[in-house]
């Protein structure tokens, strides 16, 4: 949602005979999805039910309707992130809001390199600070990861040290919601590094045969429409796609590409 300077277009060269080049964003992404793959997702911890529960701001579990705010690639706690906030905060007073969706790319652009990261507070705590008894639910996405483990692992357990900052694995269901809506995050660069395939299971076993509204969220989309930098993997697409279809997901929300989006299904 927040603007981006444009990044430059230089290159480096690639590794074939030839003496091509390659993107400079395009080798960096190669680059990370060859250490996500070495990666062993088990290294990271979630956040136990029992420390994370009390921490929560739970709604009425017999609520007819649920509001929330989805956004990602939050900002790097400039002045276009606080409008982007305020105008969240508008919305919220107005309407009043559930919860708010983080479709990762959390701490933009390098992540943080542990909990006590002054990145927290510059790109997250400081924006938001005007949303009181409200959660954040957040998932990872590629630049949360410039860290590796390190970096993900610290994003996992700020949810300890945060009033709103609720990040409690990997992939995870959101608590406390009415049983007729039912919410499941993914972490998309562990699949396009081809680990972490468990998190499809775990989203099948958590979404498939719900009543009601079962919605995924993520950090890359289903499609790729071809804009500067990253595009999606066939892998994720097909992955996403087949987990879709499979447990009849209504909505896919996800962010990478462009700015948030809405993957619409046909209701099942």
């Amino acid at each position: 949602m927040e603007h981006k300077t444009p990044k430059s277009n230089k290159s480096v060269t690639g590794s074939d005979d030839g003496g091509k080049t390659m993107p400079a964003r395009s080798f960096y992404w190669v680059v990370l999805c060859v250490l996500l793959a070495l990666v062993p997702t088990g290294c990271l911890q979630p956040i136990a039910s029992q420390a994370l529960f009390p921490r929560l701001h739970p709604r009425n579990p017999d609520r007819t309707e649920v509001t929330f705010v989805a956004l990602g690639d939050m900002g790097e706690g400039g002045s276009a992130q606080t409008h982007v906030a305020h105008a969240m905060d508008s919305v919220c007073q107005r309407d009043g809001c559930d919860f708010v969706l983080g479709l990762g790319d959390n701490i933009y652009p390098h992540g943080v390199h542990s909990v006590h990261d002054s990145a927290f507070h510059d790109k997250f705590e400081h924006p938001y600070a005007r949303f009181q008894n409200i959660d954040f639910w957040m998932i990872l996405g590629n630049h949360d990861w410039k860290h590796l483990v390190t970096g993900a692992q610290a994003e996992i357990d700020y949810t300890l040290h945060s009033d709103r900052w609720r990040l409690p694995h990997a992939h995870y269901a959101i608590p406390f919601l009415p049983p007729w809506l039912h919410m499941y995050g993914v972490d998309t660069s562990l699949l396009e590094a081809v680990v972490g395939v468990d998190q499809l299971h775990a989203a099948q076993a958590a979404l498939c045969g719900q009543p009601g509204w079962r919605f995924l969220f993520g950090h890359y989309p289903t499609r790729s429409l071809g804009a500067e930098g990253h595009s999606t993997s066939g892998f994720v697409t097909g992955a996403l796609e087949h987990l879709i279809r499979t447990c009849h997901i209504q909505v896919y929300f996800s962010n990478a590409l462009g700015g948030p989006r809405m993957d619409l299904r046909g209701c099942g």
